[in-house]
């Protein structure tokens, strides 16, 4: 092993040789020679970086005595002092042949010249390697390099927002445009975004690029972990509680009738443990529902039932489970990220057994949806909320949709894109069994409301105010919905949670 002091020349001495452009960052810089990096010429802090990695390197190999290392330590703390060496040299002169920023002189492609702004908003010219440009206006400004700049030159402050660098008036106009107080800053990517658009993992706030790059779902049991660290499912509960996204159970049928009803509610953790949350509802529910993750949710899980009658969920569903999730720390109404979908067999609409029993039961079920969306106003009230995830775009094309399934997304108020059932989404999450069920039966009574309905172009039979009437004449099948339209509508609010 050879001697501590022969692995480094105790001197440490520069030598400064020319301008021009470092081998390593491929920027025009002054270069030097240093006593203790041999065969290289480079830019002062190439030069150190090259210090730092030898002395990692030999530190592996020869195990350096801690005196050395204080002897390394001030060797290099003056070659970080020599990193601006240029201070102790004749500079080149400045001139129009050289660039105000570094002071080098252009040449071509990446040190042509460009007439750009500094932070005072003068012109100045500037090498392109020199420069930035705002990624929103695209403006070209100098940029400001610690080794190069000259005293005397202000830059323009840069800013990243939604992904891009940009400059004080564009930061000043996305601000305007959004409202400042929509942002929040990623300590991931070191940008503002949007809290609309960001993402929770493990406590922390995430813009969705670093959440979507970053958090992967385990295939086995649908638990998120970061990328890099270990998943064990043997180890983690949940994995026997919440299933993945794409988790499809065999289902199971509760309660005899002609067709059935199935619900997707959302719900999140106020600080709570999520586990815990889910074990709650398991214990209590299985084998009627099973818990799913879903990526539009922060610190929760999605609650999904097996297909039940109308009758089976009135009387026999344990709906005071969510009222004790509730007292547990969960939300789903009071939240921005909680939905209810409620489905419904596509056997609501007629058995099909020959071509015409095709053509009634599409007719029925474009009756069906048109209830719904000729009423959006009422329904989205009812509903508790209108969401780009529940949509009304496609009006004018309900007939192709129900007759030859041309549907662009699933994220329309039906959505009919599932084969054995049509699911309605308006409806906000809530932990109240009462609104729920209010749902549920809007749900059926807009079924049987349009069985059998004559529609024209000279009748009404699609307003709300006739599909209240039908509901009000059946309000010992429908007692939620009854309760629901009357504290929506009579004092014609936007619906409140039921306590």
């Amino acid at each position: 092993m050879p001697n501590n002091d022969t692995v480094f020349s105790p001197s440490n001495c520069w030598a400064f040789i020319e301008t021009g452009v470092c081998e390593t960052c491929q920027k025009p810089r002054h270069l030097y020679a240093n006593s203790m990096v041999h065969d290289f010429i480079g830019c002062g802090y190439c030069i150190v970086q090259k210090l730092q990695n030898s002395l990692r390197a030999v530190s592996e190999l020869t195990g350096l005595s801690e005196e050395w290392h204080a002897k390394y330590e001030v060797m290099y703390s003056e070659s970080q002092d020599m990193r601006n060496m240029r201070e102790a040299i004749t500079l080149p002169k400045f001139d129009e042949d050289n660039c105000h920023v570094c002071y080098h002189p252009f040449g071509t492609a990446s040190y042509r010249k460009l007439e750009v702004f500094d932070g005072e908003g003068n012109t100045i010219q500037a090498h392109a390697v020199c420069t930035t440009s705002c990624d929103r206006c695209t403006v070209t400004h100098a940029s400001y390099d610690f080794q190069a700049s000259r005293d005397g030159l202000t830059f323009t402050d840069f800013d990243k927002y939604l992904g891009d660098v940009i400059c004080p008036k564009c930061v000043t106009e996305v601000k305007q445009e959004y409202g400042e107080a929509a942002f929040f800053y990623c300590d991931q990517c070191s940008s503002y975004e949007l809290h609309a658009d960001s993402r929770c993992f493990d406590g922390s706030r995430y813009c969705y690029r670093c959440y979507e790059n970053n958090v992967y779902e385990c295939s086995e049991c649908g638990v998120e972990y970061w990328d890099g660290n270990s998943h064990d499912c043997e180890e983690d509960i949940s994995s026997q509680l919440i299933h993945e996204y794409s988790y499809r159970p065999r289902p199971h049928f509760f309660g005899e009738a002609k067709y059935h009803f199935g619900f997707e509610l959302e719900v999140e953790s106020q600080g709570n443990s999520r586990k815990a949350g889910a074990s709650y509802v398991v214990d209590r529910l299985s084998p009627r529902v099973y818990l799913k993750n879903d990526g539009s949710l922060d610190e929760g899980f999605e609650i999904v039932s097996h297909p039940h009658s109308l009758e089976e969920l009135q009387k026999k569903f344990n709906w005071e489970t969510l009222t004790g999730l509730r007292k547990q720390g969960f939300r789903s109404w009071d939240t921005s990220t909680c939905g209810l979908h409620v489905h419904v067999s596509r056997t609501a609409f007629g058995e099909v057994s020959k071509r015409s029993d095709i053509v009634k039961a599409q007719a029925h079920e474009l009756r069906f949806i048109k209830l719904i969306y000729d009423n959006q106003r009422q329904i989205e009230r009812l509903a508790g909320r209108s969401s780009s995830y529940a949509k009304f775009n496609d009006k004018g094309s309900l007939a192709n949709r129900v007759k030859y399934g041309h549907q662009d997304d699933r994220y329309e108020a039906v959505n009919s894109q599932n084969e054995r059932t049509l699911e309605v989404r308006v409806f906000k999450g809530s932990l109240k069994p009462a609104r729920v069920l209010s749902a549920i039966e809007l749900v059926h009574a807009s079924v049987e409301y349009t069985r059998d309905l004559k529609v024209n172009g000279s009748n009404s039979a699609l307003k709300w105010i006739h599909f209240v009437r039908f509901v009000a004449d059946q309000a010992e099948t429908y007692p939620n919905l009854v309760n629901a339209i009357q504290s929506t509508f009579d004092n014609d609010t936007p619906a409140q949670e039921m306590d």
